[in-house]
């Protein structure tokens, strides 16, 4: 279903909206009530829900039993809670949609890089790396907008950390906005298992 945006998503406005780098009065009516749609398999995916305006950004999980997407976190400019992936996992399922659309190339990851949480586990050199690719992968910016888009993106956290959680799996803890802690029991922290599982299969 990606390849519905991509004439959207070729367009060098559109990211520099989609990460707020702009504040020009424009709209994607294309994405209203209309989601991204990543798929892992024929079960699972992610959804990414973008508001018309680009002011907010949610990203859901779908193909649960329940039938209903799930929130996994949100990105605004108010009162956000983005942090849903290690970094480690971002790669894995971004190397997995890459193998299954060729095409689509570094979209998923350029959209879904916002949901990770960067901290002083992480190898800021490799992140910056493959942050620097994919934004040049799109052959629409110059090498000094690809750097602005690295400091602009790329935002270490310091005071929050990945810690293994004996029921949980994964969890961040610390100072970081963030549904998957383990102080919160609603999120679906099985069903993002079996996606990551996927994602690494």
């Amino acid at each position: 279903m990606i390849h519905y945006f991509h004439s959207i998503m070729k367009q060098q406005e559109f990211w520099t909206d989609y990460y707020w780098m702009t504040e020009e009065d424009r709209s994607y009516p294309a994405l209203a009530d209309n989601p991204v749609e990543l798929r892992l398999s024929e079960g699972s995916a992610l959804l990414v829900d973008i508001e018309e305006e680009l002011m907010d950004v949610t990203l859901l999980l779908s193909g649960r039993l329940d039938g209903e997407p799930v929130q996994l976190g949100w990105d605004d400019q108010v009162h956000f809670h983005p942090y849903v992936f290690r970094w480690a996992e971002l790669e894995a399922i971004s190397k997995h949609l890459r193998a299954e659309d060729p095409d689509a190339g570094f979209i998923p990851f350029l959209l879904l890089y916002r949901f990770a949480a960067i901290t002083q586990q992480d190898d800021l050199n490799h992140i910056r790396s493959t942050v620097e690719a994919a934004w040049r992968s799109l052959d629409l910016y110059s090498e000094g907008e690809i750097q602005a888009f690295i400091k602009q993106t790329i935002r270490p956290l310091d005071n929050a950390v990945w810690t293994l959680h004996p029921r949980f799996g994964w969890v961040l803890e610390g100072e970081a906005y963030t549904l998957r802690h383990a102080g919160n029991e609603e999120f679906p922290y099985d069903d993002l298992q079996k996606l990551l599982n996927q994602a690494d299969a």
